[in-house]
């Protein structure tokens, strides 16, 4: 396939075969829908491995999973999920949201759990109503390894019965740090649905606060 083609892959195929693939030599041959210079499955696993440039826009209905190098020169649009197992530099984003996931009560080592999966967002839920009793103990799994940061907002909210506590130095929680020492450790507004929102940091391969000891910050309590 020559430098600086265009790729073009017809819409609606899940998988790659050769009769999907063709390029374009400049943009007229976009234009005019031209599909007289075949590509092979070969081409486009190549073109991949060697890192794709993109000089202009790019709009994507699809999801769109990128392990290596890729460049872009214009706006990505996203209609789907872009999946990015690398680093994103450099990027201005516009408009973007983050996902909002529910921590998780269970009844395990030490008592009442409250679970936060680092990997499925950053940002929890936490209505403890739900929980069938006061939190004996705080756990934040799958953060980021490698030298990387991990930082997790807990929006926590009370029900309309009795009020619950949390306890941030559960034997078998994460462990917490906060400034000052243990003694500032936050308790959780008491009042009928009171919302506290905390947020922790870690990161991973330092000292003190590393990927299992998180530092505590209060954002803000008794919101109402």
């Amino acid at each position: 396939m020559a430098t600086g083609s265009i790729l073009s892959l017809l819409s609606g195929n899940t998988a790659i075969a050769d009769a999907d693939l063709f390029y374009h030599s400049d943009e007229s041959e976009v234009a005019s829908g031209d599909r007289s210079k075949k590509a092979t499955a070969a081409d486009i696993r190549l073109y991949m491995l060697n890192g794709p440039s993109v000089q202009g826009n790019m709009t994507v209905s699809g999801n769109v999973t990128v392990s290596g190098t890729f460049t872009v020169k214009g706006d990505i649009t996203p209609q789907g999920n872009v999946i990015v197992s690398g680093n994103i530099t450099g990027p201005a984003l516009e408009g973007y949201s983050e996902t909002v996931a529910l921590g998780t009560f269970a009844t395990g080592a030490g008592g009442l759990n409250l679970t936060c999966d680092c990997s499925a967002a950053n940002i929890f839920a936490v209505n403890v109503a739900s929980a069938t009793g006061n939190i004996d103990q705080v756990k934040f799994t799958n953060p980021a390894t490698g030298g990387r940061s991990t930082a997790i907002t807990l929006y926590v909210v009370q029900g309309t019965g009795t009020a619950r506590t949390i306890d941030w130095f559960g034997t078998s929680g994460s462990e917490m740090l906060w400034a000052g020492g243990s003694g500032n450790a936050p308790t959780l507004t008491t009042g009928l649905s009171a919302v506290d929102v905390f947020t922790f940091l870690t990161v991973s391969g330092t000292t003190n606060v590393t990927g299992t000891t998180w530092a505590g910050f209060v954002g803000g309590k008794a919101f109402s």
